[in-house]
């Protein structure tokens, strides 16, 4: 899955992606608010399989952050399972 679009096509489920979408788009160019980026990273949660601890919500900006917060969590997942 390519996840820039899969991002996208979740942000537009908020009404708020109106022009581009890149790695550097902010939650705030997309107005999301505090209550925005929690839901949307729980549809994120729940699409991939695996859950964010609270704390790291917090500190999330871009859709990179976004992605290497992802890429941290499946890592984390493997090497349970491994």
């Amino acid at each position: 899955m390519e996840r820039l679009p899969f991002l996208k096509q979740l942000a537009m489920n908020y009404g708020h992606v109106s022009g581009s979408f890149d790695w550097d788009t902010t939650f705030h160019d997309l107005g999301m608010d505090s209550y925005d980026v929690v839901d949307f990273m729980l549809s994120v949660e729940e699409t991939l399989g695996f859950a964010v601890e609270d704390d790291a919500l917090l500190s999330l900006e871009t859709m990179r952050d976004v992605e290497s917060l992802i890429e941290q969590c499946m890592e984390e997942d493997n090497s349970e399972h491994a």
